[in-house]
């Protein structure tokens, strides 16, 4: 590459201009894998049998990824800080300065709870492993609801532009989508901008519509962003060091092991269709002069004559390792191991231990993902809490839950011995057995209530 085209403007704005197009259908085709509509690796003719047997790996590593990520139910913990400050609430009553910290664990709770928490996770980690970047977008409360909306954004729609000296500091998202107009009926282009203002200190939302088929837009609203943060907030799926854009659990070689898989599932079962049958073969007569059947006896009219069966000398065995090997491949590629898809063979009581050494390939992955999806999230609740009226300086801690199945006596018996030490608290206790302390405080203070003195003896 020379320097002048290094320098040549309108070379970068095509590279650019390519590289999003490029995108585009890296996703779709990402998207496809997922499905399961990709193509099939045996031509077949009109009239033919289609002998193709596909099976869907990708959408089997995908949505495993995405339960050991996502699939648990997660805590988010604000931290304590050294100066507590009274406080807005979501209806816009003063908080006391001892309460803050209680009403935003509960405002924060709630905002989860009508986004629906898990179910909407689970969905980000679907999106981002098949499309390797995830996007969130913040929406202030409307139409009477209370609390703010967030939505999954499709990264197949969105532009991004970030400073030269840092791609990760975005300065423009640009939104772009069709869709059918709710009140014309008719199909219309929509694309929304979020940039900073002149003076950097808020964003803009420009919300714009053009027909299909031109190149005119118009500008429907535009709305100012009353925080020094956009209300978009993204991240990577795995790495990609000097990149802005994520890593895919689909890549191009993944899904390349997955045609290679379903080839050899398909020939197979057309080698089987062919020639799993004995055929009966013979010389030297004349097919007219032999009689076959049930109730009678096959005589050759001549000496001469020969009748056989024609029979596989093979039962694929060759062909079957070959598949089982492309198989672990694609496990290894993904590091999604078969054990953690219920492939239990020959496999008895294993140790702790044990399974962190089975799942390993999956606990690698899980914790790069958590890294990455934990900083958007701990950002994600720090905007949430500035949309509440809880200030800008929060700090949320995201609590995960164990990736790797354990034994629940052995582990309530070391967590016992942690308490007893005095290293955890009760709440971080009940939270690693899957409680949760704010919904169990109060039912366990009901139940060390004495009961009425007219109360029924308990028989």
């Amino acid at each position: 590459m020379s320097i002048s085209y290094l320098f040549n403007s309108q070379n970068i704005l095509t590279d650019a201009l390519t590289d999003d197009i490029a995108r585009a259908r890296k996703i779709r085709d990402a998207w496809l894998a997922y499905q399961g509509d990709t193509r099939k690796p045996l031509v077949v003719k009109p009239g033919q049998v289609d002998d193709n047997v596909c099976i869907n790996l990708a959408r089997l590593s995908v949505d495993t990824s995405a339960f050991y990520l996502f699939g648990r139910d997660l805590e988010f913990e604000i931290a304590d800080t050294e100066e507590d400050t009274a406080g807005v609430d979501a209806t816009g009553m003063m908080v006391p300065a001892a309460d803050v910290e209680t009403a935003a664990d509960v405002y924060l709770e709630n905002v989860w709870d009508s986004n629906k928490q898990q179910t909407f996770l689970l969905k980000v980690g679907i999106n981002g492993a098949v499309c390797g970047h995830v996007f969130i977008k913040i929406c202030e409360p409307r139409n009477g609801e209370q609390y703010p909306r967030l939505i999954n954004l499709d990264p197949a729609c969105m532009r991004v532009e970030w400073l030269p000296d840092d791609i990760e500091r975005v300065y423009r998202y640009v939104y772009s989508y069709s869709a059918i107009d709710p009140r014309t009926r008719k199909p219309m282009n929509y694309r929304q901008t979020t940039a900073p203002d002149a003076t950097g200190t808020h964003w803009t939302v420009t919300d714009e519509v053009s027909q299909p088929d031109t190149q005119r837009w118009t500008t429907v609203t535009e709305n100012i962003w009353p925080y020094a943060w956009p209300p978009i907030i993204d991240c990577q799926n795995l790495p990609a060091p000097n990149e802005f854009w994520g890593i895919s659990d689909l890549e191009e070689d993944v899904q390349e092991l997955g045609r290679a898989v379903n080839f050899v599932l398909s020939n197979t079962n057309r080698i089987i269709r062919f020639h799993a049958h004995p055929k009966t073969w013979g010389r030297g007569f004349n097919a007219n002069d032999l009689k076959t059947g049930p109730d009678q006896v096959t005589i050759l009219p001549n000496p001469e004559a020969e009748l056989a069966n024609l029979e596989m000398q093979s039962d694929l065995a060759s062909s079957i390792a070959y598949y089982e090997r492309i198989k672990a491949a694609y496990h290894e590629t993904t590091q999604v191991p078969e054990v953690t898809t219920g492939k239990f063979d020959n496999i008895g009581a294993l140790s702790g231990l044990a399974l962190q050494i089975l799942y390993g390939p999956l606990l690698q992955r899980t914790q790069v993902k958590r890294r990455l999806y934990g900083d958007m999230l701990e950002e994600l609740n720090r905007r949430l809490l500035a949309l509440g009226g809880f200030g800008e300086e929060n700090e949320v801690e995201t609590v995960w839950p164990e990736v790797v199945p354990s034994d629940p006596q052995a582990e309530a018996a070391v967590l016992t011995t942690h308490l007893n030490m005095g290293v955890v608290s009760k709440d971080s206790v009940a939270q690693k057995l899957g409680y949760n302390p704010m919904l169990e405080k109060p039912k366990l203070a009901a139940e060390q209530q004495p009961p009425p003195p007219d109360a029924p003896s308990p028989t």
